[in-house]
């Protein structure tokens, strides 16, 4: 399979090198945590979000872990003739988030996609999607299964977040894994399938 003629790197290159006025603050609940606001993590989270879907044009999109919908928000607006689903457990209501992400993230994105609540550990696929956007939990297990329902959509392009976390990586990088041609931007790994 080709890579925008055969480099994924080129296409690494482009996300990174790409420029990006885009602000999630906006649309954000009130009562998280700082960082959430901080124009670093509006530039290395939000922007490059927005960028990737800028550069990709996928026309669907499917996100594990919702979060707060800044990755939903910021691929829409990079995108804006993609639908999107995401499914999200809805365990960080009441934890780490002031509201119920999955509601949350469905007023977010509108008409424009849906949210699945559910334990991505329970699903045996994901829709077919041109982009997968993994960034559920963080133990090995949770994440080794979402790369796997990312790697069985089918899906064009995979993008994993967290990729620096060492559990992910080694949930990334295991043996029982299709190949695949990767670059590391940042601490997301954006991978294509070769076989």
């Amino acid at each position: 399979m080709e890579v925008f003629d055969g480099l994924i790197a080129n296409v690494a290159l482009e996300i990174r090198d790409a420029g990006s006025d885009y602000d999630h603050r906006p649309h954000l609940p009130s009562n998280l945590p700082n960082y959430y606001y901080t124009d670093e993590f509006r530039v290395g989270y939000a922007c490059f979000k927005f960028i990737v879907a800028k550069v990709l044009q996928p026309k669907t999109i499917v996100e594990i872990g919702v979060g707060v919908g800044v990755s939903a928000l910021a691929f829409l607006y990079g995108c804006p003739a993609a639908s999107y689903i995401g499914i999200d457990n809805d365990c960080e209501n009441g934890r780490n988030f002031p509201i119920k992400p999955s509601e949350f993230v469905k007023g977010l994105v509108g008409k424009r996609g849906t949210v699945i609540v559910t334990d991505s550990t329970k699903m045996d696929r994901l829709a077919p999607c041109d982009l997968a956007h993994v960034d559920g939990g963080h133990s090995y297990e949770d994440a080794f299964n979402d790369v796997m329902l990312a790697w069985r959509s089918n899906a064009r392009w995979i993008l994993v977040d967290d990729a620096r976390d060492s559990v992910v990586d080694r949930a990334i990088n295991s043996d029982k894994n299709p190949k695949t041609i990767t670059a590391m931007i940042g601490k997301t790994k954006i991978s294509k399938i070769t076989s």
